[in-house]
């Protein structure tokens, strides 16, 4: 035991001893991916020492007494000789000496970024074989007056490969800057004064790949600029008040952002040095025309953006009839496109079209006949009224569709009948009153769905609920949001097919506070729903307890505790009546406070939670037998009525012989009267308490007959 003992000390005395020596200043920490780092506040090597196994040295907003200079050997000396990455920036470093990264070898980023530097000597990093990223961003450097005096190179390194210069104030380059920089893959000079791009400005650079000339005044290209630069592929001239690119030739160009300049024509021949190119960013500029042909050349081309230019509609249907391998066109921001039809060509991969802002009045029936592909389509923003009830029908693939802040009223209700795929839903800011939930029968995969700021002034009724429930309408809605409308009353069915829903957004509606608002309350509650809460964003992993407190804000908005009215004002602890925790899907706690909710829920332990019932979904059945049979009596009334009808019309109250109830009369089977000219003996209607009186054509009073048969049965008595 003693022996283990000893060996244990010994084990934690030599891990001291090899622990990282901190400096004055200076905070020290280990990084699993890339070892120890020294962050710093100041560098000052009369005090300052390192331990050996510090690679990355951090020095931020150092500002001294005097401008911070590098001596020779400075960072060895201060022991950081096995250092990867020096980091002094936002300090008022001015001077290196040549030989400040003598000893590095493992030496391989250094930033001097928003320091005092104005120039650098050339074999800086010279010795620094392993070198391979160098920024010095934010530098007042002063490479053409010292560099034309000298006929010196900028810097001579030939392991590195990245390079930034933006943001340096630079008005030109010497022909002979980065000559010495051959394997250099990435040169930033973004954010300059430069005017033009000379012949000679980029020589030598054959290994070039991405090129950053953003934010310049470029507004001239010299057609041999890119001569010697065999495999670039991503230039940005953003920025820069270029008009065109005519004459310019970069073989194997992938990527070209020409953002925010000055175009105004495409021409036809705008684009032919761009073979390769499949990314072309054209967004921002002033663009009213553009060639049919314009695009022609770029076969390979995959994503263009167009957007917020001038560009007038409708647009020529050939544009991109050569440019079959498009997967996202952004047309978006162009302001009097007004009409959008069908643009001649077939287009297998496009998948992202953004018609956004375009002031579309009207998008023709075929507009979209041949991009099957399409998954995503944004119309948001623009002036429809009408949308013809099949022009979705060919996007089989749609899963995201904006149809947002246009004038919409009503849309038919097989709009959506061929988008099955259909996820995303955005239907915010229009006009209609009522969405019929027919809309979505054919979306069994609509997971997102946004009607907030229309003017709703009901969501679906028990009738709809009961379509939604038998055709599984809802089954896989996440997200609902009906903020901002006219709903007056909610109720629970109309959110019962909503098996999956995790946020529901209400708010900015006139809410009435009724019981069915709060039954729909312990709905959400029980179902883990959370309230959305505009853009505040929530996780929808909150438990129980917590999912209570967000609800019972909710309430206390619609149902104010205080108010007199009976139907604004409810009591808040109805909300957590007969609520059941589901079993895997919320709180671990089985019970919930059932306190007087005046305050904010507040919860002290669990032998303050009581035993949870559930709620019954709400019976769908019932409701619609009564209205059935009541249907059916009515029905049946109608039908008695009918008959009775037919029976009184068919019966004649004709008395052709009469035979009284309690007598019978002497003249049964002996007269059989007629009239004279042979017509139907007249039969006068009876009269209530007396007896039918014939009369005859022959005046054979049938009074005096009985009379005399009356007197001779006296006469007997």
């Amino acid at each position: 035991m003693e022996f283990r003992t000893l060996v244990l000390v010994l084990a934690i005395a030599s891990a001291s001893r090899s622990s990282t020596v901190c400096p004055q200043g200076c905070k020290c920490y280990k990084n699993n991916y890339s070892g120890t780092v020294a962050k710093c506040t100041e560098l000052d090597p009369d005090i300052q020492k390192f331990s050996s196994d510090i690679t990355h040295l951090v020095v931020e907003n150092f500002i001294g007494e005097k401008d911070v200079a590098l001596t020779p050997m400075i960072f060895a000396d201060m022991g950081l000789d096995r250092v990867a990455t020096i980091k002094i920036v936002n300090s008022t470093l001015r001077d290196i000496d040549v030989n400040a990264f003598h000893g590095l070898t493992h030496l391989q980023e250094v930033n001097f970024s928003h320091n005092r530097l104005i120039l650098i000597h050339p074999d800086t990093f010279k010795n620094n074989k392993r070198l391979e990223r160098v920024v010095l961003k934010g530098n007042p450097l002063q490479l053409t007056q010292v560099l034309d005096q000298k006929g010196h190179h900028f810097l001579n390194s030939n392991s590195l490969r990245e390079l930034d210069l933006s943001h340096c104030g630079l008005t030109q380059i010497a022909p002979k800057t980065f000559s010495n920089l051959e394997n250099l893959e990435l040169l930033d000079l973004s954010g300059n004064d430069l005017t033009e791009i000379k012949a000679d400005t980029l020589a030598n650079l054959v290994n070039l790949e991405d090129l950053y000339l953003a934010h310049n005044s470029i507004s001239k290209i010299d057609p041999n600029a890119f001569i010697d630069i065999e495999d670039m592929t991503k230039l940005s001239l953003r920025g820069n008040p270029i008009k065109t690119l005519e004459g310019v030739e970069i073989s194997g160009l992938a990527e070209l952002d020409v953002s925010e300049c000055d175009f105004e024509i495409l021409a036809a021949a705008t684009f032919d040095g761009f073979q390769e190119l499949n990314t072309l960013n054209l967004s921002r500029n002033s663009i009213r025309d553009i060639d049919p042909e314009a695009f022609y050349s770029l076969t390979n081309l995959k994503y263009i953006d167009l957007s917020y230019n001038m560009i007038r509609g409708p647009l020529d249907r050939s544009l991109f009839t050569l440019n079959k391998k498009l997967e996202t066109i952004s047309l978006a921001g162009n302001k009097e496109m007004r009409v959008f039809r069908e643009m001649f060509g077939t287009f297998p991969h496009l998948y992202y079209f953004d018609l956004s802002d375009c002031g579309l009045i009207e998008v023709m029936d075929e507009s979209f006949n041949n991009m099957h592909n399409l998954a995503k389509l944004n119309l948001s923003n623009n002036y429809l009224q009408h949308i013809r009830p099949h022009l979705f029908e060919p996007l089989t693939h749609l899963t995201v569709l904006d149809l947002s802040n246009n004038r919409l009223h009503f849309v038919n209700d097989k709009l959506f009948s061929g988008n099955k795929k259909l996820m995303r839903l955005s239907l915010a800011g229009n006009a209609f009153r009522h969405v019929p939930a027919a809309l979505f029968e054919k979306t069994p995969d609509l997971e997102w769905l946004d009607l907030s700021n229309c003017r709703l002034i009901t969501l679906w009724n028990i009738t709809e609920a009961f379509d939604m429930r038998n055709n599984k309408i809802f089954r896989n809605l996440h997200y609902l949001n009906v903020s901002g409308n006219k709903l007056v009353k909610l109720h629970r069915h109309s959110f019962i097919s909503m098996e999956n829903l995790e946020k529901l957004d209400i708010s900015n509606n006139p809410i009435q506070c009724t019981n069915d608002f709060s039954h729909l309350m312990q709905w959400l509650i029980v179902n883990s729903v959370m309230p959305n809460k505009g853009n505040t964003k929530h996780s929808t992993n909150l438990g129980f307890i917590a999912n209570n407190i967000e609800w019972d804000e909710v309430l206390k908005v619609v149902c104010p505790i205080n108010t007199q009215n009976s139907h604004k004002a409810i009591n808040h602890k109805t909300l957590f009546k007969n609520t059941k925790n589901p079993e895997g899907k919320l709180y671990q706690a089985e019970k919930i406070p059932i306190h007087e909710l005046i305050e904010p829920i507040s919860f002290k332990g669990p032998e303050e939670l009581t035993k949870i019932e559930p709620i019954e979904e709400p019976p769908l059945v019932w409701p619609m037998v009564l209205i059935w049979i009541s249907i059916l009596s009515i029905f049946i009334a109608l039908g008695n009525l009918i008959g009775l009808l037919i029976y009184r019309s068919r019966r004649q109250y004709r008395v052709l012989n009469y035979r009284s109830p309690f007598t019978t009369s002497p003249l049964d089977n002996h007269f059989n009267i007629r009239r004279g000219n042979g017509r139907s003996p007249y039969q006068k209607l009876y009269e209530e308490c007396s007896v039918p009186a014939p009369v005859h054509d022959k005046k054979i009073k049938i009074v005096t007959i009985l009379e005399n048969a009356f007197n001779k049965n006296n006469s007997k008595v």
